[in-house]
């Protein structure tokens, strides 16, 4: 899936715990499987380097923005 292979963290590379509790896993072309931390660090990363410029924060949302499920 193009939204798995967008992320520059590689989030989307292992599961962790079970989405079975939350019934995500039965949501269509969803898996909801990702490494949460690996995208707080990302998140982190963008609002560092948005306080270094003093502009906006952008924060990363290739995995969204690639996604055809919209």
């Amino acid at each position: 899936m193009p939204c798995v292979e967008a992320c520059p963290r590689n989030v989307f590379a292992s599961k962790r715990g079970s989405t079975a509790h939350s019934g995500q896993d039965r949501l269509p072309g969803r898996n909801a499987a990702f490494i949460r931390d690996r995208c707080n660090g990302q998140m982190r990363a963008d609002l560092r380097g948005a306080g270094a410029s003093g502009g906006s924060v952008l924060y990363c949302r290739r995995c969204e923005f690639t996604c055809p499920a919209g």
